[in-house]
């Protein structure tokens, strides 16, 4: 969205100040807002968020992911919760 608003600020400059013609607003079509995900999720939404992912190859990338933030965190637990599978 910054982008688009830098290019459409540079176009105004530049029709206004190098070619010497009056803006006319146009009613241009901007991009939608993109929907992050936060920062800290909760067990809960990280679960919902994984399950609702059927392609085979992002599934295991949050497996890996996830594996990779739990032997960072909690190397202990993880073999426990792996050993009790």
């Amino acid at each position: 969205m910054e982008s688009v608003k830098l290019d459409l600020y540079g176009l105004k400059f530049f029709y206004q100040h190098a070619l010497n013609k009056p803006w006319v607003n146009i009613n241009l079509i901007k991009p939608l807002r993109a929907i992050r995900l936060p920062d800290i999720v909760t067990i809960e939404e990280a679960t919902s968020f994984f399950r609702a992912t059927h392609t085979l190859s992002y599934r295991v990338s949050y497996f890996c992911i996830s594996l990779c933030i739990s032997l960072y965190f909690d190397p202990v637990f993880l073999c426990i919760s792996v050993l009790a599978r």
